[in-house]
């Protein structure tokens, strides 16, 4: 699957918050712009790979749940469509908006619009929607164990799987993601998370260390989305788990 940047991004229209005061994050955050600065680059003859990093704030505190609010019948345009991807390959901008009722992950605010993430049916869209047409919604912050069982995926490039142990309150989690790049995509960077950790309500940390440089990945279980956030230290070069993920649903149980 391959995600296309529409229109590219720009570093002051990332969102921001005053968790980025933390040295640690701005660091981070300032290598995420970079990333995302080479992956969108035309000139390299990225625009059509997979974008592999996301502009998620800070800590995932800030995943949300709300649904559009409009009149029946007529669509909602993005302010700025950041990300799309059609299950058929080609999404005609006919295609790129979303309609009263849909459900969707928010983000950060930012002045009179809202990052978002829409997930359903093949169509992957991110962005920034008027904040008037997105009404938030309440969710689970206790989610049982088994309600976070499964194969989450953001396409072909992400990949993880969440297994509850029924001898305790652990979760086991296995995930993959890849970057690809270069002038035709042949370059490939992996990464991968092995992982058991006890939630904490709806939120899942798995650490691979104590230093700073070791992998993070934090988990947020948003009713039927899962939200994900990597320290960029989880694998190579431009490899990172950060999106928002659904249910695969054809169930696959192992990494391939």
């Amino acid at each position: 699957m391959s995600y296309r940047p529409h229109p590219p991004l720009q570093p002051n229209q990332f969102p921001t918050s005053a968790v980025l005061e933390r040295p640690r994050w701005l660091f981070l955050y300032a290598r995420k712009l970079c990333s995302v600065a080479i992956l969108l680059t035309p000139s390299v003859g990225l625009a059509a790979d997979p974008v592999t990093t996301s502009d998620f704030p800070g800590p995932s505190q800030y995943f949300g749940l709300a649904r559009v609010v409009a009149p029946p019948g007529k669509p909602v345009r993005f302010a700025q469509l950041l990300e799309y991807h059609c299950a058929n390959g080609s999404c005609p901008d006919s295609d790129l908006f979303v309609a009263n009722g849909d459900r969707l992950v928010t983000g950060a605010p930012q002045g009179n619009r809202i990052h978002v993430w829409f997930r359903r049916d093949g169509k992957y869209l991110r962005g920034w929607l008027p904040a008037a047409n997105v009404r938030r919604l309440p969710f689970s912050h206790h989610s049982a164990s088994d309600k976070w069982d499964g194969t989450w995926t953001v396409g072909d490039v992400r990949k993880i799987i969440i297994t509850s142990d029924a001898t305790s309150s652990a979760l086991s989690v296995s995930a993959h993601a890849e970057w690809h790049g270069g002038i035709n995509g042949e370059v490939t960077h992996t990464g991968d998370v092995q992982g058991k950790a006890i939630p904490n309500g709806n939120r899942l940390v798995i650490r691979d260390g104590s230093l700073p440089e070791d992998c993070v990945l934090e988990l947020e279980l948003v009713d039927e989305f899962l939200g994900a956030q990597d320290n960029m230290h989880c694998g190579g070069m431009n490899v990172g788990f950060s999106d928002v993920y659904t249910r695969d649903a054809r169930a696959r149980s192992a990494l391939k």
